[in-house]
């Protein structure tokens, strides 16, 4: 089973409790958590990269979304906030030089096309080419829509 590749949890490293190093793959030393240095959790880091963060499409949105060094909290969500500095607890993760060398996924991102907040599908699809190339170009191995056509 070596050879297949394990996702971390959905938010496991922004939103924990305590500190027992969900923000790494693999805890190293001097990272001060609770389990021992070593402890594997994941090959991958996965985020929830949601690109309707904000109410109405922005420029550069998907790229910020998708950028491992994007600090701006509220907008993205992404590995600086999960893996970096955690949102929940503030538990320090990986360096921002670090982030863009980890190995990484996006199981959930999208934009409805109805109700609250919708775009239009032309707007969607626009919005989905730019995101599947923007994370492409910085390095994620994976991303999966999880908000599509919404009728």
């Amino acid at each position: 089973m070596a050879s297949i590749p394990v996702f971390s949890s959905s938010e496991s490293g922004g939103g924990e409790p305590d500190n027992v190093g969900l923000q790494f793959l693999t805890t190293p030393v001097g990272a001060g958590t609770t389990m021992p240095i070593g402890t594997k959790y994941a090959d991958y880091a996965n985020c929830h990269n949601y690109i309707c963060r904000l109410p109405t499409v922005t420029d550069n949105i998907c790229w910020d979304n998708f950028n491992p060094v994007c600090t701006y909290t509220g907008r993205v969500e992404g590995m600086y906030t999960e893996f970096g500095h955690t949102w929940h607890m503030g538990f320090q993760g990986y360096t921002m030089s670090e982030l863009p060398a980890i190995p990484r996924v996006c199981t959930e991102t999208g934009w409805v096309t109805s109700g609250t907040g919708s775009i239009t599908q032309e707007q969607q699809g626009r919005m989905f080419m730019n995101t599947y190339l923007d994370a492409f170009k910085q390095g994620w191995s994976y991303v999966m829509i999880y908000m599509g056509l919404n009728e």
